[in-house]
């Protein structure tokens, strides 16, 4: 008997530190982001965070924009090796799939030249590819914090707490890249809305790609 409830101490007390644990470094993350705006500088006071090799860029891409592209090329400038992560999920429905985005995306980044700039379809969890291809930062694209911040929190949260519960790995910090002024009003959704409407959509997709994303999104 005696056994049992030290046992059950024990058991307890691991699970409260483990508790305390995910609390603790769940807070670290959603009380240190980093937000930089354009021009992206990098500056000293980002060294520590920024200091990486390969980091990936995740978002759904649909359809992929030039807004899109000024955030990979400034990474591409950056590190070694970029991943362009497009999320899905196989049980739901896309009016454009993946493969076909990822194709559209593929042929954006060959024409402006960005050769260490690699996309890859994840199905599931971002941060299991994100460690699966040794990614040491992430980023995401924002047009304003008062705008996409809100959806933004929720997703590093849950990122944040699913890779200690599901993937036992401590977090891999994500910092946000807001858009340059030239592509703040630049979106997935007005992309989609201008073709339904028939208009002209080459001040929002790269020229080469006019056509491509027209034809998938029409």
């Amino acid at each position: 008997m005696v056994f049992i409830e030290t046992f059950a101490y024990i058991f307890v007390g691991i699970i409260l530190v483990i508790f305390l644990f995910i609390v603790i470094i769940t807070i670290k993350h959603l009380t240190s982001i980093t937000i930089i705006k354009h021009p992206y500088t990098f500056s000293s006071s980002h060294d520590k965070k920024l200091k990486a090799e390969c980091v990936a860029f995740a978002g759904s891409f649909n359809p992929p924009h030039l807004g899109h592209i000024s955030l990979l090329k400034a990474l591409s400038q950056k590190y070694k090796i970029v991943y362009a992560i497009i999320g899905f999920n196989p049980s739901k429905y896309y009016s454009v799939s993946a493969r076909v985005r990822c194709e559209i995306l593929e042929k954006m980044i060959q024409s402006e030249g960005l050769n260490n700039v690699k996309v890859i379809l994840v199905n599931g969890h971002i941060w299991r590819a994100a460690y699966a291809n040794n990614v040491t930062l992430m980023f995401r694209g924002i047009r304003s914090w008062k705008g996409d911040g809100n959806d933004e929190l929720q997703l590093y949260f849950l990122n944040t707490v699913g890779s200690m519960i599901l993937g036992f790995r401590i977090p891999i910090h994500t910092i946000f890249l807001q858009s340059s002024p030239e592509f703040e009003n630049v979106s997935s959704t007005l992309i989609r809305s201008e073709i339904k409407a028939g208009h002209d959509i080459s001040h929002l997709v790269p020229s080469s790609c006019v056509k491509l994303v027209t034809e998938a999104y029409s």
